[in-house]
């Protein structure tokens, strides 16, 4: 009686535990329960949006060194150009980010609980795609060539992420190449990934030129 009461006891609480990390990782385990010094304010409550959160963890204008270096003169000729390529490069490079680490089920980004687990991976990623709905319904308002710029990276950069996803679930198999082959569709997958963000910051700034993407590509 004794060894299957134990036995009981043993399945219900592994089967609580997997009930509440399913629900943990669907919405998240209450962001109003969490501190977190320094983020948010000086009393540790955290934003109530996780694209807010993931700002307050790389700052608001993230790429602003970057632009002021490669054109210098923008903030003052073209004050509402230079702020819709700092939202735009804001809105891509966090946006990702955050389904980046609901695919990876990530727990940390820069040292502090991922989005996903505070607000839930349905709300994190939801707000990531209204985030980016939001910037480029503006952008093909104020800037229509940069707006068609903006989509077509995000086009690229989304085809490397799910040949990513393709290659973690089968491997190298998956890319239907072989030898050296395979080897540069991998890189070809990593350049999509991360050197997309950097060659749409330089077409951003160049109004769709391609002048800085062998350059700009490197960062990838």
């Amino acid at each position: 009686l004794f060894a299957f009461t134990l036995g009981y006891l043993v399945k219900y609480t592994i089967n609580y535990q997997s009930v509440v990390s399913q629900a943990i990782d669907h919405y998240g385990y209450g962001y109003e329960r969490t501190s977190h010094e320094g983020i948010g304010g000086s009393n540790g409550k955290i934003p109530d949006c996780p694209y807010s959160y993931v700002i307050s963890l790389y700052g608001h204008n993230h790429f602003s060194p970057l632009v002021d270096f490669l054109h210098p003169t923008l903030k003052h000729k073209y004050p509402k150009k230079h702020s819709l390529i700092l939202d735009i490069m804001d809105a891509v490079h966090l946006c990702l980010i955050m389904v980046d680490d609901i695919c990876d089920h990530s727990p940390k980004r820069k040292n502090h609980t991922t989005a996903h687990l505070l607000y839930g991976s349905c709300e994190t990623a939801n707000r990531a795609y209204f985030v980016l709905t939001k910037v480029i319904n503006r952008a093909m308002k104020e800037q229509p060539v940069l707006g068609i710029e903006l989509l077509r990276a995000l086009e690229l950069i989304l085809e490397g992420q799910d040949m990513s996803l393709v290659w973690r679930r089968d491997g190298l198999r998956s890319f239907e190449s072989y030898g050296e082959e395979s080897l540069l569709t991998y890189k070809n997958m990593a350049l999509l990934k991360t050197g997309t963000l950097f060659v749409l910051l330089g077409r951003l700034l160049n109004q769709g030129g391609h002048q800085s993407d062998d350059l700009l590509g490197r960062f990838g």
